[in-house]
């Protein structure tokens, strides 16, 4: 049985050492986002892409960012919290939710930190990176809180420290892509999960491009698969040499198939205000909260009542 101060001790411990490490970070960043660069060899065909998907760079070509646009893809070639959960994952971000291994579980959020410091804490990834955190913590410590107050917490506090980035899409959209997250249930295929994903990101695809059916398609198609293999590729990308052309074939069937959707003949209308998807992201949440608690009233339809009579 521990000691009062061996408590105190173990409790400091935990916390120090995470905000330590925090800051050191912080401090690293701006050097580790340039090594992050200089590894890359801007002479190959596609440096661009890790650049964007491992170093945090937007750099990609007009062109390509509207077919990734029409497409419905782009999401995935920039930082975003699905490449941090697949990180944590690869990494050893299983253990994340095992209270008695805390070796693997600092080993993953050191991980974790470090990409987010490589890629100098973007709003989307630190929005991510404290909603896992925050739901790690709570299964952890057996807080029991529920899903909405984490989404609704790990929005508020970067919005606290940084008031600017209610006007940013990316953001929103990372605010958006958490909530549906959460709320995935374990019976969800991922053709069906990928499915609902394209479906309530459809107003943010049609501000942006008219989809057409062969987009959604190739989106169907292309999410389940890039979202495993974009990471590896990109990293064995930023390490091989100059001469090594796989890679780049991949890259070129990739936006040879993308350039066929095609280019939307109607102008483009006035952006809406942030304002209606920050609204429609709340709607959003009320419903998943909502529907989250019909399907468990409907896997216990047989609980008894606080008002049943006692015999």
């Amino acid at each position: 049985m521990k000691t009062p101060i061996a408590s105190t001790l173990s409790l400091s411990f935990k916390v120090v050492l995470p905000l330590l490490t925090l800051l050191i970070a912080v401090k690293a960043s701006p050097h580790l986002h340039r090594m992050c660069l200089n590894i890359i060899s801007d002479k190959k065909a596609y440096h661009f892409i890790p650049k964007a998907v491992v170093c945090g760079k937007k750099q990609t070509p007009h062109v390509l960012t509207e077919s990734l646009a029409r497409s419905g893809l782009l999401h995935l070639f920039v930082t975003s919290g699905a490449h941090l959960q697949f990180l944590l994952l690869l990494l050893g971000g299983y253990f994340w939710w095992q209270p008695h291994r805390p070796l693997p579980v600092f080993f993953a959020f050191l991980s974790g930190l470090f990409y987010l410091s490589v890629c100098q804490f973007p709003p989307p990834l630190l929005r991510a990176g404290l909603q896992f955190i925050g739901s790690g913590c709570n299964r952890w410590l057996m807080f029991n809180a529920p899903r909405w107050l984490i989404a609704l917490m790990t929005t508020l506090i970067p919005l606290l420290i940084f008031p600017e980035w209610t006007a940013s899409w990316s953001f929103v959209l990372s605010v958006y892509c958490g909530l549906i997250m959460a709320y995935r249930q374990p019976s969800d295929s991922s053709f069906r999960f990928n499915f609902r994903i394209y479906v309530l990101l459809l107003p943010f695809f049609i501000q942006w491009t008219p989809p057409s059916v062969l987009s959604i398609a190739i989106n169907m198609l292309l999410t389940p698969i890039l979202g495993v293999v974009l990471i590896p590729i990109c990293l064995i990308d930023m390490f091989t040499p100059t001469s090594f052309n796989f890679i780049s074939h991949f890259w070129d069937f990739l936006f040879n198939l993308l350039a066929q959707i095609p280019v939307p003949t109607e102008s483009h209308t006035q952006a809406l205000s942030i304002l209606i998807y920050w609204i429609y992201t709340l709607c959003t949440g009320v419903y998943l909260e909502w529907h989250s608690k019909s399907i468990g009233r409907m896997a216990h339809p047989f609980n008894s009542s606080s008002d049943q009579s006692q015999l």
